[in-house]
């Protein structure tokens, strides 16, 4: 977009809006990715029709354009103690959501914990916040002849993640990280 004309950068960023509200709105999108993302696309191989992001949180501007000008961005959240995914975002056609990382998947549970030293407290209304805690099939029962760290990081079969999260209810209750 540097090296575009001011009417190009006008079109493109017109395109984007639009793009996103019809997104958002479940509506096709063909035209305008032909037309205006096209050269966009074809830098990832063209055929991509979703990709999920995990490991930390992506900035919503990034996840925005990315989803608009490549393809639908989804995040997830997980850690190797819990086998990786633990939340997810279902995929599209469901709307977009910036900044979170999903419903907790089947075989884990997920609760909010407080975290003490800070105002982070499971029972904040409408929105639950706190220490992120996990337990499940898929979650470690401890660390591999560690006992100091299993004792640091379990509590009665839940593993204690240090993620602070943040639920927020949209059709399901959607974790997001701190």
């Amino acid at each position: 977009m540097k090296t575009a004309s001011p009417a190009q950068r006008s079109i493109f960023h017109a395109a984007f809006h639009i793009k996103w509200a019809l997104m958002s709105l479940g509506l096709p999108t063909t035209y305008l990715d032909k037309i205006v993302f096209n050269k966009i696309r074809e830098q990832t191989g063209g055929r991509l029709r979703f990709a999920l992001s995990g490991g930390a949180p992506i900035p919503a501007e990034t996840q925005k354009f990315l989803s608009v000008t490549v393809c639908p961005i989804i995040q997830g959240y997980g850690l190797t103690e819990s086998c990786g995914i633990c939340a997810v975002l279902p995929p599209p056609p469901n709307p977009l959501v910036l900044q979170r990382v999903g419903v907790p998947i089947a075989s884990v549970e997920v609760k909010l914990v407080d975290a003490p030293d800070t105002n982070y407290s499971h029972k904040n209304k409408p929105n639950p916040q706190g220490e992120v805690w996990l337990r499940g099939p898929t979650v470690m029962k401890g660390y591999f002849e560690r006992d100091d760290l299993t004792k640091e990081t379990m509590s009665e079969g839940w593993l204690m993640t240090g993620d602070i999260g943040v639920y927020f209810p949209f059709l399901f209750f959607f974790l997001s990280l701190v």
